[in-house]
Formats: structure tokens, sequence, C-alpha cells
């Protein structure tokens, strides 16, 4: 049975969209007020697709940490092995080990972030305070994911 893990930096830009230029600033403690690991549930998802759920904190299959650098995440070995309880745990795990999914962005309502013009076009969003709503797992557009699969 496999174990899906990743991380995400706080305080580091990432591209969220090489078409439109987008890029995201999550700043360290943006998630702390708000995410309380007893009442929030907060899924994982291949894709942003809610149709591919791998795993949440409620159905304690997700576990997620946070820190002044990271939030970490970890799922139980029960929800991306052979005997996943979704096709999408699979579907992950496989393809991580292949290496056509390595990124994780985190998903979140906004409370306070402010939105930068970058020259060229381009768009940055900060993230101060927001809402942990899902950790989404993506194409390679955070290199510094450190997303395996053991």
């Amino acid at each position: 049975m496999a174990l899906i893990e990743g991380a995400f930096p706080f305080g580091v830009e990432v591209v969220t969209s090489i078409r439109n230029d987008t890029r995201l600033v999550v700043e360290a403690g943006a998630f702390d007020r708000d995410y309380d690991p007893d009442v929030s549930d907060v899924f994982l998802l291949l894709g942003y697709d809610y149709n591919r759920a791998i795993a949440s904190t409620q159905s304690g299959l997700l576990t997620i940490e946070l820190s002044a650098e990271k939030m970490e995440f970890r799922t139980s070995r029960q929800a991306a092995g052979s005997r996943a309880p979704t096709v999408a745990g699979k579907a992950a795990a496989d393809l991580i080990k292949s290496r056509l999914t390595g990124g994780v962005i985190p998903g979140f309502r906004p409370i306070q972030s402010r939105d930068e013009e970058l020259p060229g076009g381009g768009r940055r969003t900060v993230v101060q305070r927001g809402m942990l709503c899902e950790v989404n797992l993506v194409s390679r557009v955070t290199p510094i994911a450190n997303l395996t699969v053991r």
C-alpha cells in the first residue's frame, strides 16, 4: 500500500498558470487562525477536481501540519494503495511515481490578500490570511513540493 506526502512552502512565489502568468505567494501563518484539525475538513484532490478526491482530514485519511516554513500533508496508506477507497487515490500514486504529477497548490477562501500586477501583464496574489479548503496535486508547478509516494 502507498503513502502520499508532500509540502507547500510559505513565502515562496509559485506559478499557478503559465498561460496567464499567474503567481501565488502564501505568507507564513496565512492558514493558522482558520484551520482547526478537529473541525476543518480539508480535501486532497487530484487536479482541483472534487470528483477525484483522494482523502480528507475528517475521514482520517489525511493529516495536515502547518509550520512557519510550510504546509505538510500525508495520507494514510489506505488512501492511495492498491485497495484505495477512491480510484483517484490509486491514480494519484501512479502519476506521482511516473513524475507526471509533482506539484502542490493549496485551495483556500481568501480572507485577506492583495493582487499585484507584474511587468508584462501577469498577476501575483499574495495571501496573508485564508481558510484552507483543499490541497491540490497538480503538474510540476511547485518543484519544491517534495511530493512522494512510499
